[in-house]
């Protein structure tokens, strides 16, 4: 599938998209499956994509990464990490962010 498939199962999007309430927790709880509480996302090239002359809809929506999307959906009990092309640097930076764990 070009690798559009890496993510898509329950227990991913379960504790990407889980609240902070009874109901989530008991789903969580029933299936097993854990929290997530940073996603980190390597951007794909959708800027460069759209501004190509005679792009379509469908090619620009494959380089819409899902893990944004629903971190960005549950942005109230999930954060976001965004991998710069320095990884390295982007870590550090969310390191002094978070602060220490």
């Amino acid at each position: 599938m070009g690798g559009r498939v890496k993510t898509l199962h329950p227990a991913v999007h379960g504790g990407i998209l889980a609240r902070d309430i009874p109901s989530d927790e008991a789903d969580l709880a029933a299936q097993a499956i854990q929290k997530v509480d940073i996603v980190a996302c390597n951007l794909y090239p959708f800027k460069e994509t759209v501004a190509k002359e005679g792009v379509t809809i469908p090619e620009a929506v494959e380089e819409i990464d899902i893990g944004m999307f629903l971190t960005t959906k549950n942005n109230r009990n999930t954060s976001l990490c965004l991998m710069a092309r320095n990884t390295q640097e982007q870590v550090a930076k969310t390191t002094l962010y978070l602060g220490p764990t």
